[in-house]
């Protein structure tokens, strides 16, 4: 039996096609999808920032007696070294005899420190942006300040990294820098370990969010001020703190949230389903044409035979109508 021609202005006909154009884009969506790594990290646990990335890990828990230097032991050097002066290469402002009273290892809220910490402040506040961001000595990197905190105590540095908690502090009372507070945010910074650096700032952007669970990248120029003891899971740790007029940062579309097991097995029988589903249908359409392909047939008939003689008696008639109705009006 010869199969009959398709109409394709037909109803069912359009909705074939509709049917395997939508099955079509589904399969290049998923082959898209499906050629993202970071897509399939959901089944090893691995984030996307850590994935190939081999970072050096520091042993930030305090030690109450510090091991001895060792003769072979490396020292890291600043990429950019200060330049020493009169007035040993600090900002404008800066009273180096503050920070001789400053030590690692213990809070920064020592009452002996609390000059170098509100000059440092003092400073900011009464600096502009302009002037701060160009002395900064350059980029630092965690390494950098947890092993050689008296290099770049005082001075101005750049850092670059990712905000996980922010929130605002008040200051002391009465402060001889005369502010009310300041807020603090706890970095990870740009290809360090994960370990927190805490930043100081006097000033946040216009939106900038706060609380305990954030993931905002920020940058900064900021005075470091010392490795500070602080607690968390009733332990004592040790972390940079540094202190800064403001940040900047640009606010970026949410991230998406990471697919978990249970929620990529669901969507992978959903497809599963949506296709097998999608198949049984044109299967099901497709048998119902073949055995009824009378219903295929165009609906239109032919008009009926037309008789010449019944077209030349009634032209006829028509014509003497018109020729007597003329007559009349002579």
């Amino acid at each position: 039996m010869r199969r009959p021609i398709r109409n394709y202005f037909s109803r069912r006909e359009q909705w074939r096609l509709f049917a395997l154009i939508m099955g079509l884009g589904l399969v290049v969506v998923v082959m898209r999808e499906a050629s993202k790594e970071e897509n399939w990290y959901w089944i090893t646990g691995e984030s996307a920032q850590m994935r190939g990335v081999s970072r050096r890990d520091y042993d930030t828990a305090y030690q109450p007696t510090l091991p001895t230097k060792r003769s072979d032991a490396l020292t890291i050097k600043p990429i950019s070294p200060p330049t020493e002066d009169i007035d040993g290469g600090y900002f404008p402002g800066v009273v180096a005899k503050h920070l001789e009273k400053v030590e690692d290892n213990r809070t920064h809220q020592h009452p002996e420190e609390a000059a170098a910490w509100f000059n440092l402040w003092q400073v900011l506040k009464e600096s502009e942006s302009r002037f701060i961001d160009p002395a900064s000595i350059g980029p630092i990197t965690f390494g950098e300040l947890f092993e050689q905190p008296d290099i770049f105590r005082g001075k101005l540095v750049s850092i670059t990294g990712i905000a996980r908690r922010a929130e605002y502090v008040s200051a002391a009372k009465s402060n001889p820098a005369s502010i009310e507070g300041y807020y603090r945010l706890i970095l990870r910074l740009r290809g360090g370990p994960n370990r927190p650096v805490f930043l100081y700032t006097l000033q946040i952007p216009e939106f900038f969010p706060l609380g305990e669970s954030i993931e905002a990248p920020v940058e900064a120029t900021a005075f470091f001020y010392k490795n500070w003891l602080y607690q968390a899971n009733n332990f004592s740790w040790i972390g940079p703190v540094l202190l800064a007029k403001n940040i900047r940062w640009e606010p970026t579309a949410k991230a998406p949230q990471p697919i978990t097991l249970a929620l990529g097995v669901t969507l992978a029988i959903s497809l599963a389903l949506a296709s097998v589903a999608i198949a049984w249908w044109l299967i099901r359409q497709s048998n119902q044409i073949i055995k009824n392909p009378e219903k295929m047939r165009s609906a239109y008939r032919s008009p009926a035979d037309i008789d010449p003689e019944t077209v030349d008696k009634a032209a006829r008639e028509h014509l003497q109508e018109l020729e007597s109705g003329n007559l009349q009006h002579d």
